[in-house]
């Protein structure tokens, strides 16, 4: 059996992270600062739009990974400005 659950990185604070995955939807599992003002938080699922959520929230480019029983993820990548991306 593998894992299901996602992670997100934006430029903020392990804290503001936290309070913006909060406000979407996400409940957090676990968090790190990866440094240069980047954090990273893991949760176990991952509501659609969360990257664009948190990028318009955090007023900086943000990177989701949904990932189904440790076999496939799905990419998302937002910037404030409203652009986005999503790969398998």
């Amino acid at each position: 059996m593998g894992n299901w659950g996602g992670t997100a990185v934006a430029h903020a604070t392990v804290a503001e992270l936290r309070e913006f995955a909060a406000e979407v939807g996400c409940g957090v599992d676990g968090d790190e600062d990866l440094g240069g003002g980047w954090s990273a938080v893991q949760y176990p699922d991952q509501p659609d739009g969360a990257a664009a959520a948190l990028a318009r929230r955090t007023g900086a480019p943000v990177l989701t990974v949904a990932y189904l029983d440790s076999d496939v993820g799905f990419v998302e990548a937002a910037t404030f400005a409203g652009a986005t991306g999503r790969h398998c």
